[in-house]
């Protein structure tokens, strides 16, 4: 396709990295092209006019549906990606403060900085974007849920209504959020990049157990010579301490190092970020606030000179364990080179806690060693007591072996299985991936063609195919032969066009001079089928492509004899396009010589106004996607099915059966337990023999297709 209008452009970084995976910044916007946009609200959308002299339309990627929050800086807008079809945050820069360039440098710091960091806890860019008025935007995964700060406040309350947090908010879950943010900070920090900013409100938890750092507008590279983008702003506090403040201190006075609270900017890194950390553990640990202060300015100066608040908890009467205490007290002092070496040495020493480990903020006595060490080895102790220690000894042993054998076993079990999982997902991704790139293609041939009816101006010198041209060998089109690979006569240049019985062709000759220019995307779209599904058998594994007028005129590709006068406004499918707003994909069926399994997919044809012009499908050809797509170089076995779990596509249900059908095709795969998993679960993995030996079955759905995708390896502990 054409992408002339876009509005995204790449930015070189001002100077070469000697690592190249270093965070490079270049602080200035996409260039922004003449009546492009790539941010559309959804209520203007519909008000586009489509009778530009252009018969390509600018290009609208995402559509915004609703607003997720609003700061003082920035607004997030819940929004539709139209091109990969799924929901996506958009955060875009106030109007207020676009044409401020303090603001415009911060929002870009962030988005570039968010960008290049690339971990499972932070929250991944996918473009930056300049909004319709000007302002800088980008998009970003949208993430649902609630931040640390809420969660924080829901265990407060349930301590404050005088109960006890479920497990969900339990000491161990918090310090588990804890390890997540230490593991994005450690990395970001090995990548160049500190925060600065770290608070629970910049944390988010999605509903799914996920924990991302987000915010990162006044982070710093440090040991780079890129300059601070945040000075010249202030905003207002009246969050006793909690909000954060610009100017020659960045950052939230709450949870701000000592050496950050004093405005020693020259000195922040990594261990200014860990500071922030031990801040937040401690208000998850003790459920009150590391510094004492009525208001922001006696908050800022506690910080300032590290007067934190006693290790104990809010609302509990027994005394923090003190390893943890240890832990916070650490990673808080006064003094940078007497907290934790890095993040990471932070969350090693949570870890031990949780495990119930000696942590090295508080190393054992001998006294306690000895405890823990009886603790650890009562069977053994109790068996030394009772005189058998040479038998307690090597029982000792055994035990411990079979203990590390049977754990390895449990091990290496959930290894293999989480990578069989990984690997239908990552096979279930590209043919996704793979067969929305093609529908998206198809739907901007659609709307070409009900342009190019309305408002196209008739080619000079149209090539005009009429059916009954086809049945005269000297009327049809050159290259009208036997086509490689297919056993059948057909024009791979030209289209046959017909009319409904009844019809005059003359008076519809000039629609199809306008739809000769249709040409240049028919081709945009093979190129994409065959780029997209790979090769093959076929040039482009597209069988058969028709485009049906509710006015009565048909055209067929590629151009071949019609033996077949049925008027195709009368099928079922093109019923079902009238009363659709969006393309569908059909269920796969054999075509009536059995040569082929065909995948359809339809996309209405309708006017700006909703009237309903005509529709355009295609038919792919199932062993296309197969062969290209679902071969496994591991020795796997991979699967298609539809959302009853019925078989589409595998190798074995494309071999022919007796009759000349492809064996297999739409029933239903597994026995009922084994559909009633796939129903049930998105992703997953089921031990099985109903294939005749011990297998495992990971299996991953592909949506918005509704369909399944099933991996079947043996299972090399099955009998």
């Amino acid at each position: 396709m054409n992408h002339d209008n876009a509005t995204t452009r790449i930015i070189p970084g001002r100077k070469p990295a000697a690592d190249p995976d270093a965070i490079t910044l270049s602080l200035e916007l996409p260039a922004r092209t003449e009546g492009a946009a790539t941010i559309e609200n959804s209520s203007s959308a519909a008000s586009t006019s489509s009778t530009q002299a252009n018969l390509e339309p600018a290009r609208v990627r995402y559509m915004i549906v609703g607003e997720a929050g609003r700061g003082g800086m920035a607004t997030v807008h819940v929004a539709r990606d139209l091109e990969l079809l799924r929901k996506v945050a958009i955060k875009q820069l106030s109007d207020e403060l676009r044409d401020a360039s303090p603001a415009r440098l911060r929002f870009l710091r962030e988005v570039q900085v968010t960008a290049q960091l690339d971990h499972p806890y932070i929250v991944p860019v996918y473009g930056l974007e300049v909004a319709p008025g000007g302002a800088p935007a980008y998009a970003m995964k949208l993430v649902t849920g609630r931040t640390l700060f809420d969660y924080l406040q829901e265990t407060f309350r349930s301590y404050a209504d005088g109960g006890q947090p479920d497990e969900e908010h339990s000491l161990a879950a918090r310090i588990e959020h804890v390890l997540k943010i230490c593991e994005a900070i450690h990395y970001a920090h090995g990548k160049g990049v500190i925060h600065r900013d770290l608070k629970p409100a910049n944390i988010m938890l999605g509903e799914h157990g996920e924990t991302y750092v987000m915010d990162w507008g006044i982070c710093r590279l440090f040991e780079s010579d890129d300059p601070d983008s945040t000075s010249g702003l202030g905003l207002s506090d009246n969050t006793g301490g909690a909000q954060t403040e610009f100017g020659s201190v960045v950052g939230t006075p709450r949870y701000m190092s000592p050496e950050q609270a004093q405005g020693r900017r020259d000195e922040l890194g990594p261990l200014s970020d860990q500071c922030a950390l031990g801040l937040m553990l401690f208000e998850l640990v003790t459920l009150k606030a590391p510094f004492a202060g009525n208001n922001a300015q006696e908050v800022m100066h506690n910080a300032a000179a590290g007067k934190r608040q006693v290790v104990s908890h809010a609302f509990e009467s027994r005394a923090i364990d003190p390893p943890l205490r240890a832990i916070i007290e650490r990673a808080t002092r006064l003094e940078p080179g007497q907290r934790y070496a890095n993040v990471r040495q932070l969350a090693d020493d949570l870890r031990r806690y949780l495990h119930g480990e000696a942590v090295h903020a508080l190393p054992d006595s001998a006294w306690q060693r000895a405890q823990r060490f009886v603790g650890h080895h009562r069977q053994g102790m109790l068996l030394s007591l009772l005189g058998l220690v040479a038998l307690a000894a090597l029982g000792f042993i055994v035990l411990m072996l079979r203990h590390e054998q049977q754990a390895e076993a449990v091990r290496t079990r959930e290894n293999m299985e989480r990578d069989l999982i990984e690997h239908v997902a990552s096979e279930g991704d590209s043919l996704q991936l793979q067969l929305a790139l093609v529908q998206s293609e198809l739907e901007s041939l659609a709307l070409a063609a009900t342009q190019l009816v309305q408002f196209g101006v008739p080619a000079e010198n149209p090539s005009i195919y009429w059916s009954e041209d086809f049945l005269d060998a000297e009327k049809r089109p050159a290259d009208y032969a036997i086509q490689p690979g297919t056993g059948h006569e057909f024009s791979m240049q030209e289209a046959v066009w017909s009319v409904a019985p009844g019809l005059d062709k003359s008076t519809l000759r000039p629609d199809v001079a306008r739809l000769d220019h249709l040409r240049s995307y028919r081709d945009t779209l093979l190129e994409t089928t065959r780029r997209s599904l790979g090769g093959g058998q076929y040039a482009n594994g597209i069988l058969g492509l028709e485009l049906v007028l509710e006015k009565g005129l048909f055209m067929r590709y590629p151009g071949r004899i019609v033996l077949d006068e049925r008027d195709p406004r009368e099928s079922d499918a093109y019923r079902t396009m009238k009363a659709e707003a969006k393309s569908l994909w059909g269920t796969p069926f054999a075509d009536e010589d059995g040569d082929n399994v065909l995948l359809p997919l339809s996309s209405p044809m309708r006017a700006p106004d909703g009237m309903f012009i005509g529709a355009l499908s295609m038919e792919i050809a199932l062993d296309f996607i197969v062969y290209n797509l679902l071969r496994d170089d591991d020795g796997h076995k991979l699967i298609l099915l539809d959302g009853d779990a019925r078989l589409l596509a595998s190798e074995d249900v494309l071999k022919p059966a007796a009759n000349g059908q492809p064996a297999g095709l739409l029933t239903p795969f597994g026995d009922d337990a084994l559909r009633e998993t796939f129903r049930n679960n998105e992703v997953g993995t089921v031990s099985t023999q109903f294939l005749g030996r011990a297998d495992i079955i990971a299996f991953d759905h592909i949506d918005p297709l509704g369909w399944i995708l099933v991996l079947v390896a043996e299972d090399p502990d099955g009998n």
